[in-house]
């Protein structure tokens, strides 16, 4: 939807845009857009693995009314590694890796192609140390890479008789993983001055820049709540017991972002603070 809709205005605005130009500017609309619905993805994910242990505890778990949440649960699950996969493969010509390796060697000398396809009053260096904290946090967390390839082949493919479950990613991991791609991606947007396109009510809509750059812990403990509330409203409990599911859910979101360790980027107003 965002590159057909990006198409139709580089013909409006400008339709000498090569298909080169016209295809970099949609890899990074696709790919900000990507990581949005990734986000989304991590906290319904999250937090139903978080309602489901504590509905096991009341011992009303396996109720076949829950057969469809745990369904999703599963869902959300395969779309976040086909997604991390495919946001992090680096062969994937739309993905961040691919876009930071396509571009990295034109950036460290004067930035020829980047300037022509998006802006001419880009700081190349801090460009290029942008582009250099992605590839050192790849080569960091190389394991864990592997390992969302790894379980996007199981969740995608037909049945692995050889699967061994290894859990090599915890909740914090995927918490403060997917964190940072949506931070880094909204970091380079704004020293692109790249103007990102969303989608609303059927038509594009431009926004320039944000107000907030990097995500906060109070944001993620925020939207888990919200989550939890949502989700214990689908199902009959008594008054009771659901308030001290809800109570418990929370206990347990406290527990989890203890040990999330977010990684701070740097931002102009960090700078300026």
């Amino acid at each position: 939807m965002i590159k057909k809709i990006a198409n139709r205005l580089f013909n409006e605005f400008n339709p000498n845009a090569s298909s080169e130009e016209k295809k970099w500017i949609n890899v990074f609309n696709e790919i900000e857009h990507r990581i949005d619905v990734l986000f989304e993805s991590l906290v319904s994910w999250y937090t139903v693995n978080i309602f489901f242990q504590h509905l096991r505890v009341q011992n009303i778990s396996e109720n076949y009314v829950l057969y469809p949440l745990r369904h999703k649960a599963f869902i959300y699950e395969s779309y976040m590694f086909i997604e991390l996969n495919n946001l992090l493969d680096i062969k994937g010509d739309s993905s961040i890796t691919g876009f930071v390796n396509h571009f990295y060697k034109d950036v460290s000398d004067k930035g020829k192609e980047f300037i022509s396809i998006f802006q001419t009053n880009i700081d190349l260096n801090k460009l290029k140390n942008h582009f250099d904290l992605f590839m050192e946090w790849r080569e960091k967390n190389s394991i864990e890479i592997n390992h969302f390839k790894y379980m996007r082949d199981k969740n995608y493919s037909h049945v692995d008789h050889n699967f061994e479950y290894d859990n090599k990613v915890s909740f914090e991991y995927l918490i403060q993983a997917i964190v940072f791609l949506s931070d880094y991606t909204s970091i380079l947007a704004n020293i692109m001055k790249m103007m990102k396109i969303r989608i609303m009510d059927g038509e594009p809509v431009a926004i320039q820049k944000e107000v907030f750059l990097t995500t906060s812990i109070d944001v993620i403990r925020i939207r888990f709540k919200q989550e939890i509330n949502a989700l214990s409203k689908i199902y009959n409990f008594e008054k009771k017991s659901k308030e001290n599911m809800v109570l418990n859910c929370w206990d347990s979101i406290e527990e989890t972002l203890k040990n999330v360790k977010l990684i701070k980027l740097m931002t102009d107003n960090n700078n300026k603070n």
